[in-house]
């Protein structure tokens, strides 16, 4: 096996970090999901939790995740501000890399009114100015990661970055964490557009890709994000779309799961996959082994 195994905690709470030899994994993620951790006291703990954490499984097997909610750095400068900070850090501290999300959330029917390629050019000239914020060759990588085609409540979503064909034209410097939790959820609308199995049509854009597509990608993947999804978002029905189950209890075969991390441990030696698995108990993880094991066993 040649990726190394990852999970993540709570970048706020290193009581949610488990040792390594805990459940075996070999790298993990601090994570932050909301503006809340780029402000005064979170942002000291944040940094303060990621030495740690570098202390413990070495800062080549450590990635950060930059938060995704309410934290547009396109359009706010203050979080733009953040965001550099952020890169700068990750690169002092000689982490693997930063995991970035466009971080353009918006309703359904804003999304309807704007252009999705400008859109994407926005976040792409953002990233390209971030890149150039860096005085040396960076020692990390930044990298940027696949959104699912619609939301897990079905109204706020971030279409930007979907489709294989979504990081063609990415600025030197920026990689892909590629999400197959999202890949196959995306895929999964697509058939469901194809074969009108929604009662409202959400998916709002349209490709042929399938779901194991990301291995075009195979020269500017940096890191894999891995779960399993199960439903689709359908408001008109109380329907909702699950992510983070495990592959076995995925509404997706298995065997593309199985397919998927194959052909990653192929394409990406040496990279980190990292276990994004609902747990009811992050401090005594009951669904890590589980995975873990799983992964073992495919490969």
């Amino acid at each position: 096996m040649s990726l190394k195994t990852s999970l993540s905690f709570l970048a706020t709470d290193i009581s949610q970090m488990p040792p390594p030899a805990k459940y075996g994994n070999k790298a993990i993620e601090a994570v932050s999901f909301n503006r809340a951790d780029l402000e005064d006291g979170n942002w000291e703990l944040v940094w303060k939790n990621v030495e740690i954490a570098c202390k413990n499984y070495l800062p080549k097997n450590v990635t950060y995740h930059f938060p995704m909610n309410d934290s547009d750095y396109v359009e706010d400068e203050w979080v733009y501000s953040k965001l550099i900070e952020a890169y700068r850090r990750v690169n002092d501290l000689d982490l693997s890399g930063m995991v970035i999300h466009s971080n353009r959330i918006k309703t359904f029917s804003e999304w309807s009114l704007l252009n999705v390629r400008d859109e994407q050019k926005k976040v792409l000239d953002r990233l390209k100015s971030l890149v150039k914020t860096t005085k040396k060759a960076p020692s990390s990588w930044l990298g940027l990661e696949n959104m699912p085609l619609v939301g897990n409540s079905g109204y706020d979503i971030d279409p930007l970055f979907c489709f294989v064909s979504d990081f063609e034209n990415l600025p030197d410097g920026v990689g892909i964490v590629w999400d197959i939790c999202h890949a196959v959820s995306t895929v999964e609308y697509l058939h469901a557009h194809e074969e009108k199995r929604l009662k409202e049509d959400l998916t709002l854009r349209t490709s042929n890709d399938d779901y194991l597509d990301f291995v075009t990608l195979q020269r500017k993947i940096q890191h894999y994000h891995f779960a399993g999804v199960k439903g689709l978002n359908d408001p008109e029905s109380n329907k909702v779309c699950v992510e983070g189950v495990l592959p076995t209890e995925s509404s997706i075969p298995e065997g593309v799961y199985i397919k998927a991390v194959k052909l990653m441990d192929k394409m990406s030696p040496g990279a980190s996959i990292n276990f994004e698995v609902q747990e009811r108990n992050y401090y005594e993880r009951d669904t890590a082994p589980i995975i873990l094991n799983w992964v073992k066993g495919c490969l």
